[in-house]
């Protein structure tokens, strides 16, 4: 069941490797905004998003914003080769190295990319929005908090 994915709820925890073995918790992110991105090196429309999302958090990451970019390959090489070749090594690149996580249970997914905003108590914010979509959606969720 995909219920704890509706906006509001806080996001399932992920427990994931980052590309020299060690354990990267999604929950001991500390940022005021968390994208969570799913991505694939092997999904054409990954190779053409994921360095256009590095480029717009070059751009915003001052905002308080981190990258957990979850790759749902179950082998490394092609993973860290793409990491290398495309320079998007500045965020946090993560993988289930371990196998403890099974996406389409977890987090609905069963094609990639597919992002996620969360909050800085790692609330999901914003689900199944395009890299394009992030500055408008940051923009009308910061008024709608000064709203509140």
């Amino acid at each position: 069941s995909n219920a704890p994915l509706l906006l509001g709820k806080k996001a399932p925890n992920l427990y994931m490797t980052d590309t020299t073995g060690t354990y990267r918790y999604l929950y001991d992110v500390q940022a005021k905004y968390t994208i969570l991105f799913f991505w694939d090196s092997q999904c054409g429309h990954c190779q053409q998003e994921t360095p256009k999302l590095y480029d717009w958090w070059l751009k915003n990451r001052a905002k308080g914003i981190q990258v957990y970019a979850a790759n749902i390959e179950r082998k490394d090489e092609e993973w860290l080769k793409f990491i290398r070749s495309k320079k998007i090594g500045g965020w946090l690149n993560v993988r289930d190295s371990k196998n403890h996580t099974d996406f389409k249970i977890t987090y609905d997914i069963y094609a990639t990319p597919v992002l996620y905003v969360l909050d800085k108590n790692k609330v999901i914010i914003a689900k199944r929005i395009g890299y394009e979509n992030l500055d408008d959606f940051l923009v009308q969720y910061e008024k709608s908090l000064k709203t509140k």
